[in-house]
């Protein structure tokens, strides 16, 4: 672990800094590790009636993720090529889930699912037809009813995730709000290759999320967590990598498989897939006793969570250096005091070779001076 104090180092911006005081509830909400346990299912899966992308076969694979976790099979919306408002209609459906979540008293789960084309225009997410003819902004007809200023706001029984199997998914933003529900996201394509998993040139998103899960269930796995789940498929894609965020809250949503079956073979605990190095900003420095109960603190966690302090820098505050499984990362990308390093394969166990290898083609973090 390398650390430095340099008093005459650029200050950076400060207004980027996580208050020092929430440093650490907001790191054990990121590892939190529980299970929770739904009494209500809602589901829809949206697709456009002029579609090209084979969207029907992969609301079936929706279906598959559904029954996977254990939940009824979810209800299917096709928008009409005749609808001159697609978006009102899309948000008419949208809203009659969220008020059924709502006025539901137990713990409910809102899933919605999308198959089809995605485009950039303006800066926005907009979801497309086939000819390109009929659209809608994602953020007006989804983000914006389940945000900070929602009827769900003050609402800790209602949790929404979006499963985004289409182009430039990545463009879905996340809140730093701190609350009890979870807005999650799940999305085909990120930042770097924002094309779509369109079949028939490659599997669908949808569908090797259903294949993944089918696996873990059939290995005897316990629970799930999605931002996990993701880090999996993010590995195992070298060319177009799925995306995984959170659009409110700290913790991904883990769900408990139904009856579990493990064929004689009890679950083994599984160590990451892929690792994130990145940059944690916060406003003041933290004192040497913090620092190492902060160390003793990562050695007692599982080792899935994968988190290690790589290094310490002091100026006007404190940057840390964090290497963690991606999924770890994925709960926190998108904040402003979080910057990403790099994403890399976990280092192989080596005798002679270093403790961890380089970020792909970047130098590993070093002190200044």
């Amino acid at each position: 672990m390398s650390s430095g104090n340099h008093a005459n180092d650029p200050p950076g911006d400060e207004s980027n800094a996580l208050d020092t005081a929430r440093f650490r509830t907001i790191m054990e909400k990121v590892v939190d590790q529980h299970s929770t346990t739904y009494s209500m299912c809602i589901a829809k899966s949206f697709r456009w009636e002029n579609d090209n992308t084979a969207a029907d076969q992969d609301a079936q694979n929706f279906q598959s993720v559904l029954r996977s976790l254990g939940f009824k099979r979810g209800e299917e919306f096709v928008i009409s090529s005749n609808d001159v408002t697609p978006g009102w209609t899309v948000l008419d459906e949208f809203r009659t889930m969220l008020k059924e979540a709502i006025s539901y008293e137990g713990r409910t789960i809102v899933f919605v699912h999308y198959a089809g084309h995605g485009t950039e225009f303006n800066g926005d997410l907009h979801f497309v037809d086939g000819n390109s003819k009929m659209s809608f902004r994602v953020y007006q007809t989804f983000f914006l009813f389940v945000g900070e200023q929602s009827y769900l706001e003050g609402k800790t029984n209602v949790d929404v995730v979006f499963l985004f199997d289409g182009c430039y998914s990545h463009l879905a933003t996340r809140s730093s709000v701190t609350t009890q529900r979870v807005v999650e996201v799940l999305a085909a394509t990120d930042e770097i290759a924002p094309d779509a998993l369109t079949p028939p040139k490659h599997a669908s998103f949808t569908g090797k999320l259903a294949n993944e899960l089918a696996a873990r269930k059939d290995r005897g796995d316990n629970d799930v967590e999605l931002a996990e789940l993701m880090e999996t498929l993010r590995s195992k894609s070298p060319r177009r990598k799925p995306v995984h965020g959170l659009h409110i809250g700290y913790n991904s949503i883990r769900f408990k498989f139904p009856a579990v079956s493990t064929h004689g073979h009890p679950p083994v605990a599984q160590s990451p897939s892929l690792q994130a190095v990145f940059a944690f900003h916060i406003s003041e420095s933290l004192t040497e006793e913090q620092l190492s109960d902060f160390v003793s603190w990562i050695r007692k966690l599982p080792s899935n969570v994968g988190l290690e302090l790589e290094g310490v820098y002091e100026t006007n505050s404190m940057r840390l250096i964090l290497r963690s499984a991606y999924s770890v990362f994925s709960k926190l990308a998108g904040l402003p005091f979080i910057n990403l390093i790099c994403e890399t394969k976990p280092p192989q166990p080596s005798s002679t070779g270093p403790e961890h290898p380089r970020c792909g083609s970047r130098s590993p973090v070093a002190e200044k001076g």
